[in-house]
């Protein structure tokens, strides 16, 4: 079945079903020990009664036996002679050793009545349907005369009473049983129906409209929990698609720029016929032209950057770095690099240190300098410069793609736009972070955290 809503109520019927079930089981053989158990008592305390009457030096013959409302008759043997009972076995010629066989009723001489009788219990005594225990004690008499007082106990009657019982129940059950499955269908659609509100809600929300929220029931159950996650992943996901836009926006307009220049330069060239206006076009095609290869360039790297599954090996941190400042032409300070080695992936961790290196030689007055120590379980490298820093409140944006303090976005400072977004992002496939902090050269430090393992 495909609604939750029916398997809920299928699944908790059967369960119910299954208890229920053991419980009657439970109960039916209760009932049948306890039945027994009564029967046994009662019979006993009687047939020790009657012997004591005996022992007391009442007639046997004489006693009037209790006739068997509970399903017990009761008989006295003088020497396996018959002599009472609380039915008339005599009637029906029973006598002496004749009396039983086998557990089987033999009829012979027929002789007289000796004591009184209840036609009705005497059918029932004889009844064939009947199943009978058989217990006897022994008393003596004044004289020293033994008798034996046994009793019939007619076990039918406890499998009537344990067959209503069960009877009862296997009526009782099935009706039980349905009446719980509706309720359980009404409470469960009842429960589920916010869900199915949220269903057709969320199936509303496209790209077009992530701006939209499900409504908060402001309860914390399992409705508004699941409600508050959606909409947390809503917030995700517009804020995502809004980046996006802003970064297709950004990039087409950084890429604009250039081709606009391009198209001008070559087209006035073209027109004026000029050597010299060519080899001047020809020089600004190649300056831009570059620019755009780095550009795109910077993109993939960007896109490779956000990926989130990344080739960890063993890396020398510091090897890295070295590498790195080496390779600019201004000279870095790498006294404060440590030996270091961590799982990531060298040709990120690479890409990560030239971008910031380059960010610090871009701006820096003189000085550079590049350090490394393990701190804890995390590998701290700083890079710092004594430029003229980030301010405070732009230290986030220049993460951001395309982000620049300089409101110019002049070329020659500002770069792509992009170094120091992709270096956020490598730091993040890593499980590390990076912020910009005051340095103690008087500009700006990018603190790298990046976990050992």
């Amino acid at each position: 079945m495909k609604s939750l809503r029916g398997r809920i109520t299928i699944l908790s019927t059967l369960v119910l079903a299954l208890v229920l079930a053991l419980a009657a089981v439970l109960i039916v053989t209760l009932v049948d020990r306890s039945l027994r158990s009564d029967l046994a008592e009662q019979r006993d305390e009687t047939m020790l009664e009657i012997a004591g009457r005996i022992e007391d030096g009442e007639e046997p013959s004489e006693i009037l036996l209790p006739l068997g409302t509970d399903g017990t008759e009761y008989a006295i043997f003088e020497e396996g002679e018959f002599i009472n009972s609380s039915v008339v076995f005599a009637d029906f010629g029973l006598i002496d050793e004749d009396f039983l066989v086998d557990g089987e009723i033999l009829v012979e001489d027929v002789q007289p009545p000796t004591t009184p009788f209840d036609s009705a219990f005497v059918d029932a005594f004889f009844a064939d349907t009947e199943v009978w225990e058989e217990t006897s004690t022994f008393a003596q008499g004044p004289n020293g005369q033994e008798y034996e007082v046994v009793a019939f106990s007619s076990i039918d009657i406890v499998e009537r009473s344990v067959g209503q019982v069960r009877s009862v129940l296997l009526i009782t059950i099935p009706v039980l049983a349905l009446v719980f499955g509706g309720l359980v269908w009404l409470m469960a659609g009842r429960t589920l129906r916010p869900v199915d509100q949220i269903t057709r809600r969320a199936s509303e929300i496209s790209t077009d409209t992530l701006h939209q929220r499900l409504e908060d029931p402001e309860t914390n159950d399992e409705i508004g929990r699941l409600t508050r996650t959606l909409n947390t992943m809503l917030d995700r996901l517009d804020k995502g698609a809004t980046q996006q836009r802003q970064f297709v926006s950004d990039a087409s307009h950084e890429l604009q720029s250039p081709l606009t220049v391009l198209i001008g330069e070559a087209e006035l060239a073209a027109q004026s016929g000029d050597t010299e206006a060519l080899a001047a076009a020809n020089a600004l095609v190649i300056e831009h032209g570059k620019r755009m290869s780095e550009m795109i360039h910077d993109l993939l790297e960007l896109a490779r950057a956000g990926e989130n599954a990344i080739a960890k090996s063993d890396v020398d941190l510091d090897d890295v770095l070295h590498e790195q400042a080496t390779m600019q032409p201004r000279d870095v300070t790498t006294s404060g690099i440590s030996a270091v080695r961590i799982q990531g992936d060298e040709r990120s961790l690479g890409r990560l240190f030239r971008n910031l290196i380059d960010n610090a030689s871009r701006y820096a007055v003189e000085r550079i300098e590049v350090s490394c120590l393990i701190d804890g379980n995390d590998a701290v490298v700083t890079v710092d410069d004594d430029g003229p820093g980030i301010p405070l409140a732009d230290r986030e944006i220049v993460f951001e793609r395309f982000g620049r303090v300089d409101e110019s976005r002049n070329r020659s400072t500002g770069g792509t736009g992009l170094g120091l977004a992709i270096a956020k992002a490598i730091v993040d496939a890593h499980g590390g972070t990076i912020s910009v902090q005051d340095s103690p050269l008087g500009g700006a430090q990018m603190h790298v955290r990046l976990p050992l393992d």
